[in-house]
């Protein structure tokens, strides 16, 4: 079984791309910061958990937290 290196550069445009990783390694994932800036939920942060797997399988951890309330969300899908 042939391995190659996953490049983290587009080959297109040059910048920085994560997706050939996702896609290419089973148990990648991808945290992604979550900035709050709704003055009715108040300010906050948080973070989501991009999981990608390969068979079509997506699932994704969102936790968020401000001064009055924090947040947990799981989603399991099959990307369609």
């Amino acid at each position: 079984m042939a391995t190659h290196a996953v490049s983290f550069i587009d080959e297109i445009d040059g910048q920085l791309d994560m997706g050939e990783y996702l896609a290419e390694n089973a148990y990648g994932f991808l945290p992604v910061p979550i900035l709050i800036t709704e003055p009715a939920v108040g300010y906050g942060g948080g973070f989501r958990y991009l999981i990608a797997r390969r068979y079509g399988l997506i699932s994704g951890i969102d936790i968020a937290f401000s001064e009055e309330d924090t947040a947990l969300y799981f989603q399991v899908g099959a990307g369609t």
